[in-house]
This record gives structure tokens, C-alpha cells and sequence, in this order.
């Protein structure tokens, strides 16, 4: 008997039909990363860490699933472009205040811990990722496990999982960057230092 049966965990997810694993945390997770349930739960923390009001359960959820809108940087194309298909996944007049009130947030002074944090990385929010806020996008891929190990918060084991997060969606978050124009820290070339 293992875990699965012990606690009546499921095999597998119930949103997707993807196999259900458990992390070193004891934790059941769906291992398809554009689970519907996965994706708007991203979502969810976007727009709540960016403070984007108007974005509720119901536009995230019309957003994913009718929309087929999985990735950060493919819902900021579609705010830069002020696409219609956002007002129609909001339900009319809140589209264009989404629209807006984005445009806004992302217009703001970003630290790089705010605008990793957004992107819902299990464990790792904006408080635990500030230590490398004033440090560039290429540094911070090009971090090794035992770098940010040694950095505050941070154990070699946490390290590990993290960047391993980062690289699974380095493309994500380096499209996203790209709509952010005061992102503490944008380059993308590898640093001299």
C-alpha cells in the first residue's frame, strides 16, 4: 500500500485526467503543467500579486478554458494589442478595465521579486525570491544551485527546484519581461561580472 491508497489520493488529476504525482514535500501534484486548474490558478496569483483588480474567478476561468490561454506572456500580448477577446472573456465593460488596470500594474516600477513572484512558482513567493531583486534576468538563469543556496532563505535543495522552475519556463518569463518596461533589471545578455 502506498501513499495513494493510504490517504485515498487519486491517480489521477481530476480536472485533465494527467497522472498525479507526489512531491518531496508529500504534496499530490498533476504533473500536465496547462492543467486548467493549474493554469488559472497562475493566473489568479498574476493578477493578485500585480494587484490587477477586475481579473476575477470567473474572466480567469473563461480565459483558460474558452480562450485556451495558458502562458503569462500570450495574456500580455493580448492586453498590449487590446484585443476584443478579453472584453468577450470578461463579459463585456470589465474586459476593458483588465485591459486598463494591466496596462497600469505593468507600467509600474517592477522588483525582480514581484514579477517572479507573479508567476506562482509553488513555495517561492515575492518575500523568499527578494534576494534577487536588482539582479538581470540572464544572472538569475545562469544562477547555479549552490549560488542561491548560499544566499539568505534559500537551502541548496529549494535552490534546486527553483531554478529547475525557472528554466522550465524561462520562455514564459522572458516574453513576459518584455511587456514590463521598468522591470528591475531586464537584460537578457549574459553579464560581464
Amino acid at each position: 500500500m502506498d501513499d495513494f491508497d493510504t490517504y485515498g489520493i487519486p491517480r489521477v488529476c481530476p480536472v485533465c485526467g494527467a497522472k498525479v504525482e507526489i512531491n518531496s514535500s508529500g504534496m499530490p501534484y498533476c504533473t500536465n503543467d496547462d492543467c486548467s486548474q493549474k493554469v488559472e490558478h497562475k493566473f489568479n496569483k498574476f493578477f493578485h500579486v500585480l494587484n490587477i483588480d477586475e481579473a476575477g474567478l470567473t474572466f480567469v476561468h473563461e480565459m483558460v478554458v474558452t480562450g485556451k490561454v495558458t502562458k503569462i506572456s500570450e495574456f500580455l500580448h493580448f492586453v498590449e494589442k487590446s484585443d476584443t477577446k478579453i472584453v468577450e472573456w470578461a463579459g463585456g465593460v470589465n474586459g476593458n478595465k483588465i485591459i486598463k488596470n494591466t496596462m497600469s500594474a505593468i507600467s509600474l516600477p517592477t522588483p525582480m521579486s514581484k514579477f517572479l513572484g507573479s508567476f506562482d512558482f509553488d513555495g517561492y513567493g515575492a518575500k523568499k525570491i527578494e534576494v534577487l531583486d536588482g539582479v538581470s534576468l540572464s544572472d538569475i538563469f545562469a544562477l547555479t544551485p549552490e549560488h542561491l543556496g548560499s544566499m539568505e532563505k534559500w537551502s541548496e535543495r529549494t535552490a534546486e527546484e527553483f531554478i529547475s522552475y525557472l528554466k522550465k519556463n524561462k520562455d514564459d518569463i522572458i516574453a513576459s519581461a518584455t511587456y514590463f518596461p521598468n522591470l528591475d533589471k531586464i537584460d537578457f545578455a549574459p553579464s560581464s561580472s
